[in-house]
């Protein structure tokens, strides 16, 4: 009963290894996919960084299959050992019940025999416990350290995959700051263009100027008007002396009959004049008529200069606020970079400091997957050598004390490594949430730069309407 039991545990203790050694495959396979899922540029160097760690780790999974295979068979020998000595148990009893007292010594031989057999099988059963009790500590010991590798190759993967987010994040930053100094120059060459404008509008000014005193000047020529009116009494006065001088004329027609022609010619001329005088009368009214609505027009242009002019200064006003609210802005901005360039220089730095220290635990997570696996191929030796196992035991045992030892010393050492690593990973997270905190910040300052930017828009339009 006790082989029976012996060989149900064994059997127990085969399917939890299966088991593990399943859930190491599993696990091996999702660490592929989730390389498989970062990006391209990173896959190569995780898995060059991986490929040797996962590669000794197949193999010793490999040799405990291996392993485990012996041990069958061992234990199958020793179950098929099991029976034959129950069977020879059987025997002998069935002997003691039929033979006689003469043959009574000859069997309590053999059965001295058997039960020297049985108690030597039954110490190699133990021993083959001890020897699955070790496998399985190794089993052990190797999925813990598979764990490990699996978690340091994750926080690897996270840590490169959030140096990437932050990358992309740096690049669109630094593709946002370029915006931003393309619009700051769009919004001086606009500046130029508006003290153009501005310049043009002085122009308009002084021809609005000009043009007032061209009106003044014809204001003031309105006593000339009076001028041409005498002038023109002057003419009529002219006339009625021009027919005296026809009188006189047609007197003396006999006398200056050859001044006829010319008499006629300045009596044509005089008809022209009085029709000049009569077609500049009219001009004359017009003139009136049209100075009055020049002053009424230059009357309204004043008041709209004025008003132009109160418009425009407003205008002023408004641009010098928002040219001195952009350039606080650019002096926060360029502080907002120094302090992001400082944040880029301090997550570099954590980075150098984080790998420079996880070399060194790579480095020694080989070396203790070397020696489990060198250990594992001595194990292996040992259990096919099966005829010296008990000469040997002692001293493995020994070294397997040793080993446990040594790898929980390990083990200590890679806690305080793994909570030196989560203090860097908190602190880096501090500088994460720093970073999304100047990323608010920056995202405040341009929501305010756009919003100056459509009121100076808003202010171009109308200026232009």
């Amino acid at each position: 009963m006790a082989g029976v039991s012996f060989l149900r545990r064994g059997r127990e203790e085969r399917e939890e290894t299966a088991q593990v050694i399943t859930s190491l495959r599993e696990a091996i396979a999702s660490l592929e996919r989730r390389i498989a899922a970062l990006p391209e540029a990173i896959q190569e160097p995780i898995r060059s960084m991986l490929r040797v760690p996962l590669a000794q780790l197949q193999a010793s999974v490999e040799e405990i299959r291996g392993s485990l295979a012996d041990v069958i068979e061992m234990l199958q020998e020793a179950s098929s050992v099991l029976k034959s000595l129950d069977k020879n148990v059987s025997e002998v009893a069935e002997k003691v019940e039929g033979a006689g007292l003469s043959d009574l010594r000859k069997v309590i031989a053999e059965l001295q025999g058997v039960g020297e057999t049985h108690a030597l099988m039954r110490d190699s059963l133990e021993n083959i416990a001890k020897l699955l009790e070790s496998l399985g500590s190794a089993i052990s010991a190797t999925e813990e350290v598979s764990k490990r590798l699996m978690s340091e190759a994750e926080r690897y993967s996270k840590l490169v995959e959030e140096y990437s987010r932050l990358s992309a994040e740096a690049e669109s930053l630094s593709k946002q700051i370029r915006e931003v100094e393309e619009a700051r120059k769009e919004i001086e060459s606009r500046r130029a263009k508006l003290d153009e404008r501005e310049r043009v509008l002085a122009e308009k000014e002084m021809t609005l100027r000009e043009l007032l005193s061209s009106l003044n000047a014809a204001v003031s020529r309105i006593p000339e008007v009076g001028d041409l009116i005498k002038y023109i009494e002057f003419l009529r006065q002219k006339e009625s002396e021009l027919l005296t001088r026809q009188v006189e004329v047609e007197r003396r027609e006999t006398e200056l009959k050859t001044l006829a022609a010319k008499l006629a010619s300045e009596a044509e001329e005089l008809r022209k004049l009085r029709l000049e005088i009569t077609e500049k009368e009219g001009k004359l009214k017009e003139w009136e008529a049209d100075l009055m609505a020049r002053e009424k027009a230059y009357a309204e242009r004043m008041a709209a200069l004025a008003s132009f002019e109160r418009e425009l200064s407003e205008r002023e006003r408004k641009v010098s606020a928002l040219l001195s609210r952009y350039e606080a802005l650019q002096k926060e901005i360029v502080e907002k970079e120094k302090q992001l360039q400082k944040l880029r220089e301090e997550i570099t730095e954590k980075q150098r400091i984080l790998e420079e220290e996880l070399k060194p635990f790579r480095e020694r997570m080989l070396k203790e997957q070397e020696r489990l696996i060198e250990w594992e191929k001595r194990l292996l030796e040992k259990e096919r050598e099966l005829t010296g196992y008990q000469r040997m035991l002692a001293s493995k045992e020994s070294a397997l004390v040793d080993l446990r030892e040594r790898l929980e010393a390990r083990e200590a050492e890679l806690a305080s490594r793994e909570r030196a690593l989560e203090d860097k990973l908190r602190k880096l997270s501090e500088l994460e949430a720093r970073v999304k905190e100047l990323e608010r910040e920056k995202a405040i300052l341009e929501e305010e730069l756009r919003r100056r930017e459509s009121e100076l828009a808003a202010l171009r339009a109308a200026h232009t309407s």
